[in-house]
C-alpha cells in the first residue's frame, strides 16, 4: 500500500516497489504496509524551470490516474475535456490547426462533453455539446 501527497490515499501497488532514495528530492508518497512501509515510493524534483516526477511503483490504474491528474492539476495544467475512464484524449497541433483525439478502450460507448463546436474530420460529422465514441471507436476532432 501507499500513501502521500498528490492524490495517493490507501493506493495499492502491484508486482514491483522501486525504493527509493530521495537525495534532496521532495517526497510525495511512501509505502504504508508490507516489508517497505516508511520508505519512499514516489519523488519530486526540480531541474530548470520544471518538474521531474519519478513514480516506483506499480499502482493500479485509479490509483494511478489519480495521481497523474492531482499532479497535472498541481502544475496548472487543464483537460481540454472532461473523458471517461478508458477515453484517451489527445491534442496534436500544427501551425493553427488543432486536431483533438478521442479514443475509446472500453467495450461500451463512452460520451465527451464538448465545450466548443467540432466537425468529425473521419466523418465531416458537425458536434455540438457532446459526442458519442462508439466501442474501442476513434472520433478525430477539429474546432470549428
Amino acid at each position: 500500500a501507499l500513501g502521500g501527497a498528490d492524490g495517493v490515499a490507501d493506493a495499492g501497488c502491484g508486482i514491483w516497489a522501486d525504493i527509493l532514495q530521495p537525495a534532496g528530492a521532495e517526497v510525495l508518497a511512501t509505502y504504508t504496509a508490507g516489508a517497505h512501509a516508511g520508505k519512499t515510493a514516489i519523488t519530486s524534483n526540480k531541474y530548470g524551470n520544471g518538474k521531474a516526477i519519478y513514480v516506483g511503483a506499480d499502482l493500479d490504474a485509479a490509483s494511478l490516474g489519480k495521481v497523474l491528474r492531482n499532479l497535472a492539476k498541481s502544475a496548472s495544467v487543464q483537460q481540454p475535456l472532461d473523458v471517461s475512464p478508458g477515453v484517451e484524449l489527445t491534442v496534436r497541433t500544427s501551425g493553427a490547426k488543432k486536431w483533438t483525439f478521442l479514443l475509446n478502450h472500453t467495450s461500451e460507448v463512452q460520451t465527451v462533453g464538448l465545450v466548443t463546436n467540432f466537425t468529425d474530420i473521419l466523418t465531416a460529422e458537425k458536434l455540438t455539446a457532446r459526442v458519442s465514441v462508439g466501442a474501442y471507436g476513434v472520433r478525430i476532432l477539429q474546432a470549428v
